[in-house]
């Protein structure tokens, strides 16, 4: 393994540990503001997913016409900088205000720092990725005419599997592309009504330790994953139909468990 290697999975450790703590102070202060911090995380994420819709197409083509170890060193010098000047801003409304720039910020660098090739198709993952950001911003507005209870929560994870399901099948790339719109549309109304549910039901002197305790179990069988990209010697399609199966028999099993034991959360 050269330098080169070494320093590249160096990177995604130490970013995945830094986003990691990032998005966990972040959901931690939010939830502690209430309905406030609903509304500023709804601000938040349309940001992000705005500019990525927005930049996300160009993203490829300016990491192939320059060069990628570049382009990775002043995206993560850029973020490192602003994040750590905005460590020391102390007032509330000004990290408000701070942190939705620099998610527009994390945005822009995103997307030129991560491109790809997918389906045979050139631009292929930039436009995988803005059809998810369009199905955020489309959940993040629907999301209120949800009712948030268990019996819902089950079927949208049952539909993100769905949309995980469809890039899978022999349709039409542009429909392929749309699993992504149908996955990421019900995952953010499941990840908003969720987190709803633990702040409204969870003490505010416990919450930290909840939402730790969340994070933790959602990447908890991550490195497993990890190990078997790996291993295997190609990605297939296929691999989307199984992904998405498991999270819809999943999702059916949780369901008939909690209708079966729960009745009254339903």
């Amino acid at each position: 393994m050269n330098r080169y290697a070494v320093q590249l999975i160096s990177r995604g450790a130490i970013n995945r540990m830094g986003n990691m703590i990032y998005d966990y102070g972040n959901s931690v202060w939010l939830a502690s503001m209430g309905t406030i911090g609903q509304t500023v995380l709804g601000m938040y994420q349309i940001s992000e997913l705005v500019i990525s819709i927005l930049v996300n197409p160009f993203g490829g083509v300016i990491s192939d016409r320059f060069s990628r170890r570049k382009i990775l060193m002043t995206a993560d010098l850029v973020c490192g900088i602003l994040c750590l000047a905005i460590s020391f801003i102390r007032n509330d409304s000004w990290m408000i205000g701070a942190l939705i720039v620099a998610n527009i910020v994390q945005a822009i660098a995103f997307a030129f720092s991560r491109t790809a090739q997918l389906y045979g198709s050139e631009g292929a993952y930039a436009s995988i990725l803005t059809m998810g950001a369009i199905g955020s911003i489309i959940g993040a507005l629907l999301a209120s005419k949800i009712k948030a209870n268990v019996y819902n929560l089950l079927i949208l994870l049952a539909l993100t599997g769905v949309g995980v399901f469809m890039m899978g099948l022999p349709l039409p790339t542009f429909l392929s592309f749309s699993g992504n719109l149908v996955c990421e549309l019900f995952m953010t109304i499941f990840n908003i009504h969720f987190f709803t549910q633990v702040q409204t039901k969870v003490e505010s002197e416990f919450l930290g330790r909840v939402l730790s305790t969340i994070f933790t179990l959602a990447i908890l069988f991550m490195p497993i994953a990890k190990g078997f990209m790996t291993v295997l010697q190609s990605v297939h399609l296929s691999s989307f139909l199984i992904i998405g199966s498991g999270v819809i028999i999943l999702s059916c099993i949780s369901f008939i468990y909690v209708r079966t034991h729960f009745e009254k959360l339903i």
